[in-house]
């Protein structure tokens, strides 16, 4: 808020952040998830910490005012006291009041699947997560793919991923291209099949570790500067303060390649799909116009061109519709 004006204003920074929370969510990321990978990523809330949980990242998820309106009496004061309005007193709701960080048509998307998902765990049914649920990212515009399903009152459903800036702007935005489930899963056996004949070696890992060496030692050789009085102490706690964060850094990256827990049984060549190995295996999988590639956790990329299969419906479909229906009337 601009004291001077009164009015809200953005700021870049917590913008940024803003904009990356919803597109985990809409990634199929839970606020826990999110809230971890703020963290990850060193992202600095309001107060200047790095400190998220599930309720600041659900906080901003369900804020209408960035999507540039404004519900005002959210809370009440009752005998000194501030509560959340329940209906005690009217409130009004105002839309395009400020700038928008988030478009509409985004922000009613996520507060549906809040919804529905509220929704399910009231009633107790399983939530559908998929093997590569928030790896999947749009080469074209960088959005992330989400899964839906095609013809779902009829026995011809199917499963397609798409880039969620396509589903909520149109193609005219992004003209990537989509992908079947029975596509993806099949592509991804040949390219793991292909994978596992290499020499592995995770590269990534392997310089993590070298790179942690690398900064232990210069802390050592800091500690020995400052022994010696050969650097003062403020010099000292800069520097000693920048290696440290590096180090921590570092030990994270080292710790998510070695979460993987593979071991040599893991690299056997399958016939059909195997929803484990996704997990261990694949960091991500980016779509371009027909072709997916598959990006590996030690950094090997293998892409193959794929098509969905001719467009329209199977040759005949209308008559024998027509028949069955026939056959139901009499």
């Amino acid at each position: 808020m601009d004291k001077t004006s009164n009015i809200l204003k953005i700021v870049p920074k917590e913008a940024e952040n803003i904009k990356r929370i919803f597109e985990l969510y809409i990634e199929g990321n839970g606020v826990n998830k999110i809230a971890q990978i703020l963290r990850y990523e060193k992202r600095e809330n309001k107060a200047g910490s790095i400190e998220w949980n599930r309720n600041s990242v659900m906080y901003i998820l369900k804020n209408e005012k960035y999507k540039g309106c404004s519900l005002s009496q959210k809370t009440i004061t009752n005998q000194g006291v501030t509560i959340k309005n329940r209906g005690d007193n009217p409130q009004y709701y105002m839309e395009n009041v400020h700038e928008a960080i988030i478009s509409p048509e985004l922000f009613d998307r996520v507060q549906m699947l809040i919804n529905n998902h509220s929704a399910q765990k009231l009633i107790g049914q399983n939530i559908n997560k998929y093997p590569f649920t928030g790896k999947i990212k749009c080469e074209i515009c960088g959005y992330g793919y989400s899964h839906k399903i095609q013809n779902g009152n009829y026995a011809w459903r199917t499963g397609v991923w798409a880039c969620q800036n396509q589903n909520l702007n149109n193609k005219k935005v992004c003209d990537c291209t989509r992908i079947k489930d029975s596509v993806l899963n099949e592509k991804f056996v040949e390219c793991y099949n292909e994978f596992i004949t290499m020499k592995y070696e995770n590269t990534n890992l392997k310089n993590a570790k070298q790179q942690l060496q690398l900064l232990l030692a210069q802390e050592q050789e800091l500690t020995a500067l400052k022994v010696n009085r050969m650097i003062n102490p403020q010099s000292y706690h800069q520097e000693v303060t920048i290696i440290r964060e590096e180090v921590k850094r570092v030990k994270s990256e080292i710790l998510k390649y070695n979460s993987n827990d593979l071991k040599k049984s893991d690299f056997r060549q399958i016939t059909e799909f195997n929803e484990e190995k996704v997990e261990k295996f694949i960091d991500k999988v980016i779509i371009h116009k027909w072709v997916v590639t598959f990006i590996f956790i030690n950094g090997v990329s293998i892409s193959r061109p794929y098509t969905n299969g001719k467009a329209g419906n199977k040759s005949g479909w209308l008559e024998h519709k027509k028949d069955k229906e026939s056959k139901e009337v009499k």
